[in-house]
């Protein structure tokens, strides 16, 4: 009786052991004082099978727990994977396109490179075709096509910087035409009468003759400005391959600096920045005096402009250019002295009554402009005539503050006729 209870004692107590074993405790399986024997290890296993596939039915109250833990354990892995692997393609992306622009910029050096060599070395073979040394025929095609492939290059980069700087101004236009319909942009202030348009601020002469820098080209054969005026696009040319010649052999500086836009009582007046230019100026227009025909150049201070009359006259409002309207002028008041010298300054802006001229005149001619009440024959009218005489009057004259005639007539207290208009 008694080893029957110890039999089933034993039992039970094996085969619960198996048991806290599947529901989730095989981690800390308990230490037995009796070793277990080889036949009782194979039952266990027996029943460990039996059990595991009576159980995979239903769930332990443990298992969701170790597959929630389970299943939320790669989750978290594979973020901070795809976020690893985000930031190494970013870095990758950086270098290659580093690597890319360094390439790039090493095969536009490698490029200049070649054709400084090439120029180098064509112009090594020209001496030596020039001293009878043999040359290689292919060679000289090889170096001259490396140059033209840079020269396309080159051309090909400066239309593409060109259609860039476009684009860039048409979008700040549009950009700026957007602010203007919001009403961002304050409008301009609009001129008043008589105030000039051009951003030059107009000199009176004396302002001219004070800068001891200024200087005039004339021509000592003619008393008239025209025939510098004529010509000079020719002399400037000539003055400016000067400079650019001195400037080229004279790469460390200084430099000679002028500013010849303005024209005074016709003639142009060259402003030089220092003293050495002008030095500079003066012994290259003594060098090319006699250069063109019919002229002879020379520079006078801007102080001594030649204080020719001048005098401005209102004609029709005719489309026909001055020196025509000059020559009918001539032809017309023939017996007036001297008036074949007179010679045409510049034409002035128009208004629908008449069209002014200027024109410089000679003093034999005052005097009988002056019996003529100072009008002349032109058309079937007479046409008024106003002289300047080298007065204040006529210096700010020639600052072109005045333009149109009725404003000259008004400062002059003088009252046109209605039929002369």
């Amino acid at each position: 009786m008694n080893n029957e209870n110890t039999t089933t004692t034993t039992l039970t107590t094996t085969n619960l052991t198996p048991t806290t074993a599947i529901t989730g405790t095989a981690t800390l399986l308990p230490t037995y004082r009796n070793p277990i024997m080889k036949s009782e290890e194979d039952d266990l296993i027996a029943f460990n099978q039996e059990t595991i596939k009576s159980t995979t039915g239903r769930a332990s109250n443990s298992t969701p727990v170790v597959t929630a833990a389970e299943t939320a354990k790669p989750r978290v892995e594979a973020s901070t994977s795809n976020a690893a692997i985000s930031t190494n393609q970013s870095a990758l992306v950086a270098k290659v396109d580093n690597r890319h622009k360094k390439r790039k910029k090493t095969q536009n050096q490698l490029r200049k490179r070649r054709y400084q060599q090439a120029v180098f070395i064509l112009g090594k073979k020209a001496k030596d075709q020039e001293a009878g040394t043999p040359v290689d025929e292919d060679e000289i095609k090889r170096l001259k096509q490396i140059v033209e492939d840079y020269e396309i290059f080159l051309k090909k980069k400066q239309s593409e910087s060109q259609n860039e700087s476009t684009n860039q101004s048409s979008s700040l236009k549009r950009n700026h035409s957007i602010t203007e319909s919001q009403g961002t942009l304050p409008k301009k202030p609009r001129r008043s009468e008589g105030e000039q348009s051009s951003s030059t601020a107009a000199r009176h002469f004396c302002d001219v003759a004070r800068d001891g820098l200024q200087v005039a080209v004339i021509d000592v054969n003619s008393s008239s400005p025209s025939t510098v005026q004529e010509r000079w696009v020719e002399i400037d040319v000539r003055l400016s391959s000067m400079v650019l010649s001195y400037v080229l052999d004279n790469p460390a500086g200084p430099y000679p600096e002028f500013d010849s836009s303005e024209t005074v009582r016709g003639y142009r007046v060259i402003k030089c920045a220092d003293q050495s230019s002008l030095d500079f100026l003066t012994g290259s227009v003594a060098k090319i005096s006699n250069a063109f025909v019919g002229l002879q150049l020379r520079l006078i201070p801007a102080k001594d402009i030649p204080k020719r009359p001048r005098a401005r006259i209102w004609l029709p409002p005719l489309e026909d250019p001055g020196e025509k309207l000059l020559k009918c002028i001539k032809l017309q008041n023939r017996t007036i002295p001297g008036i074949n010298k007179w010679q045409l300054i510049k034409e002035e802006k128009p208004n629908k009554a008449s069209r002014p001229i200027l024109v410089a005149i000679c003093d034999e001619s005052i005097e009988a402009l002056a019996k003529a009440d100072n009008k002349i024959s032109f058309g079937i009218r007479k046409a008024r005539i106003k002289i300047f005489q080298g007065d204040k009057a006529a210096d700010e004259d020639d600052t072109d503050e005045v333009d149109d005639a009725s404003q000259l007539l008004r400062n002059g207290d003088i009252k046109e006729p209605q039929d002369e208009q």
